[in-house]
């Protein structure tokens, strides 16, 4: 890399070797310089909001929320290829949301994103009801509704020992 003969790879090498060892400001600036090279490396972009994130985990300085929402924009770009990237995006905005930015209506968006980003999968499926029913439970006390949606949940995941637990829980 000193040589100037670094390949984008050679840098997202770097930058996931910096990432484990929680040097997290140069981890971000390998990222970042593949970014530069390569703007639509989507993978670049996912490994920054990863980063802004261990950076703040506990979401309380929102540092990541704007690099999730560029891995939001550039995934829906093709939405079947990455997939994964967007199930990742979602789950982290949502929780922010949820969690530590107090909007549960922003939340319940991306848990409806989660539920509807692929109906063979019955785990996101199911985390998205399991999280909907926990913004019902805990941020709207509305304990009905709650309750619906972790049914809905158990009914996509019934091997999910732990909603019939929080089902009693409610009641």
């Amino acid at each position: 890399i000193e040589t100037g003969k670094a390949s984008t790879s050679d840098q997202m090498f770097l930058g996931k070797v910096y990432y484990k060892a929680k040097q997290f400001g140069k981890a971000d600036t390998a990222f970042t310089a593949v970014t530069q090279k390569e703007p639509n490396n989507l993978q670049a972009y996912v490994w920054i909001a990863n980063t802004y994130a261990s950076m703040d985990p506990d979401s309380k300085e929102g540092l990541a929320e704007p690099k999730y929402r560029k891995v939001i924009d550039m995934a829906r770009m093709d939405s079947v290829a990455n997939i994964k990237e967007l199930f990742d995006a979602y789950c982290y905005m949502g929780s922010y949301y949820f969690l530590s930015k107090y909007d549960p209506n922003k939340a319940e968006s991306y848990f409806w994103a989660i539920i509807k980003l692929d109906p063979k999968n019955k785990k996101w499926q199911a985390k998205g009801y399991k999280s909907l029913a926990m913004l019902e439970s805990i941020k709207r006390q509305n304990y009905p509704q709650a309750i619906e949606y972790y049914r809905k949940a158990q009914a996509v995941d019934p091997s999910d020992t732990d909603i019939e637990k929080a089902i009693h829980d409610l009641q």
